[in-house]
């Protein structure tokens, strides 16, 4: 893992908690969209997605002083504004759609965002990186290979937990 021992410039810093705040900014907007949504449909199963997107946010719960700039911060609040505009597409176009089978395609896009990660690391073959746009968001993934894993993890326990309680819940409406 490439890990900086200072950041040379504070504009690096200021861009990734810009995008940071541009990312929530946008997960604020999806959220009231959704939450207008919910209550004209008068559904509101959604909206706890909503609430904790918002607050495990990279925006406020990832620093940038911890040895990478913020790079983990920008690629990380760019994926979750990408599941932010996939909860909303959900809930506009298949509000039907299984809450448990949307936590777990967001589980699958996490774990398959690491796959290529854990797989350069284990054969240690690193990605190679250029000066360019996307040479920084190649760094930027790299860089945010932990949370990535940690993220992949939690929602693997998540889905476990609600497919437990639905097993239950099923057992429990048979009796």
């Amino acid at each position: 893992m490439i890990m900086r021992l200072a950041c040379l410039s504070p504009e690096e810093m200021r861009l990734s908690v810009t995008i940071g705040h541009v990312a929530a900014g946008f997960g604020i907007a999806a959220s009231l969209v959704g939450l207008a949504l919910s209550v004209h449909r008068r559904d509101f199963a959604w909206l706890p997605f909503y609430a904790l997107l918002l607050v495990l946010h990279p925006a406020w719960t990832i620093s940038i002083l911890r040895g990478d700039c913020g790079d983990a911060r920008r690629f990380l609040s760019g994926a979750a504004s990408l599941v932010f505009l996939a909860l909303l597409l959900v809930q506009i176009f298949r509000p039907q759609f299984s809450r448990q089978r949307f936590l777990l395609a967001v589980c699958a896009f996490a774990w398959a965002l690491y796959l290529p990660l854990f797989l350069s690391f284990a054969l240690r073959a690193p990605f190679s990186l250029n000066d360019d746009f996307f040479g920084h968001i190649i760094e930027a993934y790299t860089l945010s290979s932990r949370d990535i894993a940690h993220i992949a993890f939690t929602l693997s326990a998540a889905c476990i937990v609600f497919w437990l309680a639905s097993r239950l819940y099923e057992r429990r409406a048979t009796v």
